[in-house]
């Protein structure tokens, strides 16, 4: 499914939180299992609110992930809409490596 479509879907029945912590904590397990690190995509939306960044931390913690192995990529949209709440998301997200 190409990105725009899956973002309109999840922002039209409002699962973009619940499929983001789905997507997040499958690259955690990916990553672990391969031993590489693994991109993944997550669409802010409700994220920052949700404290997304503590449960990134808490998911590479349960795996023993080490700083770099998961890489979390936001699209430029998101990341220009709302660039105080993108920024402090980021900035939390590269403390916990």
């Amino acid at each position: 499914v190409p990105g725009v479509t899956l973002d309109r879907l999840l922002a039209s029945t409002g699962l973009h939180e619940q499929v983001s912590r789905w997507m997040v904590a499958a690259a955690c397990r990916t990553a672990s299992q391969l031993r590489v690190p693994v991109l993944v995509r997550v669409v802010m939306g409700p994220l920052a609110e949700s404290r997304f960044s503590e449960q990134v931390a808490h998911c590479k913690d349960a795996h023993r992930l080490p700083d770099g192995a998961l890489r979390v990529l936001m699209s430029q949209k998101e990341l220009l809409s709302a660039p105080d709440r993108a920024n402090a998301e980021i900035e939390r997200l590269a403390r916990s490596g």
